[in-house]
């Protein structure tokens, strides 16, 4: 029913696909250059909540993932500190967790949606990670499947527990 996207213009919009429509504008803290342009949207699968990032943050200050309520664009989370930039976000199919594809080598970080706590990594990247999606598992104590790409040449697919554990299944070199 919606769509999100965001861009170097440095703000993130909300959109009614049936009609077209935008909605909302989004706006992250700015600064010259980068810094504030998104390059990572992700919707949660019941289209109430907006995740995004990308340059947002400098150095010293490090890169954040923003927060916000869909129907009327308040800003409720913060992630802060991440070491680099954030190039790709997605929600989990029932909405649990929300992974971040970071750039150079520091590889993936996994969110539980509750409090947007950090549950799970994987920094043994070789080079930037732009890709991840979901698939729904079904198995004891598996509740998602997780698949990412990256420039270091490889995909890889991993078990994610229901506690947001991850479990490596395969790392594979990419055709």
């Amino acid at each position: 029913r919606y769509l999100v996207s965001g861009a170097d213009d440095k703000t993130v919009r909300i959109w009614d696909l049936a009609l077209g429509k935008l909605l909302r504008v989004l706006r992250l803290p700015i600064e010259e250059g980068n810094d504030g342009k998104v390059n990572a949207v992700a919707i949660s699968p019941d289209g109430k909540t907006i995740a995004c990032g990308g340059w947002t943050g400098s150095v010293s200050e490090k890169f954040s993932i923003y927060v916000f309520e869909r129907e009327n664009g308040r800003l409720y989370r913060r992630i802060a500190g991440l070491h680099e930039v954030i190039l790709h976000l997605a929600y989990s199919p029932d909405g649990r967790f929300l992974v971040a594809s970071m750039g150079g080598k520091n590889g993936i970080r996994l969110y539980r949606t509750g409090d947007y706590a950090q549950v799970s990594e994987d920094r043994r990247y070789g080079s930037d990670s732009y890709g991840a999606d979901f698939a729904v598992a079904s198995g004891p104590d598996v509740s998602n499947l997780l698949a990412t790409s990256a420039d270091d040449g490889f995909l890889r697919l991993y078990e994610v527990r229901a506690n947001g554990s991850l479990r490596l299944v395969i790392k594979k070199s990419a055709p």
